[in-house]
């Protein structure tokens, strides 16, 4: 015997869900039974429509979540090692810049900042003269 997980809904939420609606329930109950079609026997109940596509039984619901779970660490584990290889791939490209600039790698990021500041800035002003020119006719 073992315990399985069957979805069932009552003939007015299976109406709906038929339906197309999105306002129904489905209640999941556990049942100890002997094999799939036990548990879907002991299941139904006058008034009621069991899902026998989702019978299942908690020890293989606890296997594909253990393996979701698994999976997604394994996939968190690769992207953050993408991550720490494109860093160090930057700082390692930064680094040579800066010293072709002849200068330290603070030094050479401070220096990138400021020149995207000033591009910007005169950005910002070159828009505000052409306002400033639209309104001046």
């Amino acid at each position: 015997m073992a315990t399985y997980r069957v979805e069932r809904m009552t003939n007015k939420n299976y109406g709906a869900y038929m339906m197309g609606s999105n306002s129904y329930k489905v209640e999941t109950i556990e049942v100890i039974a002997y094999d799939v079609d036990d548990a879907i026997r002991q299941a139904q109940a006058d008034g009621y429509v069991v899902n026998k596509n989702y019978v299942k039984t908690v020890e293989e619901l606890e296997a594909i979540k253990r393996a979701k779970h698994e999976a997604r660490i394994k996939e968190d584990a690769i992207e953050e090692a993408k991550r720490a290889t494109a860093t160090a791939k930057r700082n390692a490209t930064e680094q040579k810049k800066a010293e072709e600039a002849g200068m330290t790698l603070q030094e050479y990021r401070a220096d990138r900042w400021r020149r995207g500041e000033i591009k910007r800035l005169e950005k910002i002003i070159a828009e505000a003269e052409a306002e400033l020119k639209k309104l001046r006719g």
